[in-house]
């Protein structure tokens, strides 16, 4: 059906369809949809847009000016959900673009700052952020590609786990049956591998060994 509701413009092209002016609300709602709650089926939207075949736009744009403190200038609520997905981004067809795009602070960034922060609370099972490819990777930049080229001091990968015990901080699984001239791990200075650990744990090392040093 066309709806309760139905504004046809298609010949729309530089001006508004709806407009909405309240520069002075406070704690109102300049537009609120309530859903049909328990009534919705799987095939229902409390909000459905579509953007047709367009090559380029923004579906939603959010913008503040102001030096923002809130809980979020998107805030999604969802605490009595125990399945299912609060987000899905699908880009089945991506080839060189991001599902997901975060730019921080940059230089204005402090010692407290995160560009993506994940807390998984008082959680005993599961994975924080799980990174999965189910084809033959044949990349050379990692499924996890950490870039600090211009750090001269501190620590680009942190891993704390003060309260291990029989557990480990850090696991690397290969099968040794097709493990051949690969390595566990690899430790490269920009001329060649220094350092790795293969099959069987062997340990290569290139060129003159290091004189050991207490630290």
């Amino acid at each position: 059906s066309a709806g309760v509701v139905f504004v046809t413009a298609n010949s729309l092209s530089t001006v508004n369809g709806l407009e909405f002016s309240g520069t002075a609300m406070s704690d109102g709602a300049a537009f609120k949809i309530t859903g049909g709650g328990a009534n919705m089926t799987a095939s229902g939207d409390t909000l459905l847009m579509s953007m047709g075949a367009a090559t380029v736009g923004n579906g939603i744009d959010l913008t503040t000016t102001g030096a923002y403190t809130g809980t979020g200038v998107i805030l999604l609520t969802a605490n009595t959900a125990s399945s299912g997905d609060l987000i899905s981004v699908s880009g089945t067809s991506l080839s060189t673009g991001n599902c997901l795009f975060a730019t921080g602070g940059g230089a204005n960034m402090t010692a407290g700052g995160q560009v993506i922060d994940v807390v998984m609370g008082a959680a005993t099972l599961g994975q924080g952020v799980r990174i999965a490819t189910s084809g033959i990777y044949v990349g050379t930049t990692g499924i996890l590609d950490i870039n600090a080229t211009a750090a001269t001091t501190g620590v680009i990968v942190s891993v704390d786990g003060t309260g291990l015990n029989s557990g480990s901080a850090i696991e690397v699984l290969a099968t040794a049956a097709t493990l051949t001239t690969g390595s566990y791990f690899r430790a490269n200075d920009g001329a060649s591998n220094v350092f790795a650990v293969k099959l069987g744990g062997h340990l290569a090392s290139a060129g003159t060994a290091p004189t050991a040093a207490a630290g």
